[in-house]
């Protein structure tokens, strides 16, 4: 039977090590997660016992550039363990406005390489009634409006079908090999792989421009 982890822990809490943390099945083949910030001891922990799991975490988690965090990163790399990586439009949450991702996990990966899908310019905007929780009485039973960005089902339905697809599309979804991102430290950012599209600008003739600007300088004079 599989088992499957969805979680959505504490952001960059502190923590406390376990005596003999080194030595626990769950941290004994890579770095310890630093004290300072318990992100990846979920995912680590997660990992232990769970086939596949999925994260919604804060976006630093994908770059940060601590070195515990950083060696974790590539571990979960190099051990194939990474499946997708979304990053999700900032604001999506009540109370915090932080930018998020969800990373997708998967221990028995059959293929190498990582989906990366930025979805960051995917959703709709939806306004939601909110009660005041701090300030006094006079704030508490205050109502007010919040505008909350979210995922609408079209939205979801986008992004899944394009990472079932396993095509490149540009500005949205690539399909990165291992070692691209290794040449890329590591760092798990979806901007970093998914190919922008250009666009071709017109300019215009510089003789245009010249007579353009002659123009304005003689009814300029004119004027004066």
């Amino acid at each position: 039977m599989s088992i499957v982890v969805i979680s959505n822990p504490p952001y960059n809490m502190k923590w406390e090590l376990p005596p003999f943390a080194q030595m626990q099945q769950r941290f004994c083949e890579c770095e310890l997660p630093p004290r300072s910030n318990a992100n990846y001891a979920f995912i680590l922990t997660a990992l232990d016992s769970a086939d596949r799991a999925v994260f919604l975490l804060p976006y630093g988690v994908l770059s940060t550039n601590n070195k515990q965090e950083a060696e974790i990163r590539k571990y979960l790399v190099e051990k194939n363990y990474i499946e997708t990586v979304i990053t999700c439009p900032d604001g999506m949450f009540e109370s915090t406005s932080i930018p998020t991702c969800i990373i997708v996990f998967n221990r028995k990966k059959e293929k190498t390489g990582v989906c990366f899908v930025d979805a960051r310019q995917t959703y709709m905007v939806e306004e939601r009634l909110q009660n005041g929780q701090y300030g006094g009485t006079s704030n508490e039973k205050r109502t007010y409006k919040k505008q909350i960005k979210v995922f609408s089902e079209s939205d979801i339905e986008k992004i899944l079908q394009a990472i079932q697809q396993e095509k490149n599309i540009s500005d949205f979804l690539r399909i990165a090999t291992l070692q691209t991102i290794a040449e890329n430290d590591y760092i798990l950012t979806p901007s970093r792989y998914v190919e922008m599209e250009n666009e071709e600008l017109e300019m215009r003739e510089y003789k245009d421009i010249v007579a353009d600007l002659n123009r304005v300088i003689q009814e300029r004079n004119l004027c004066s």
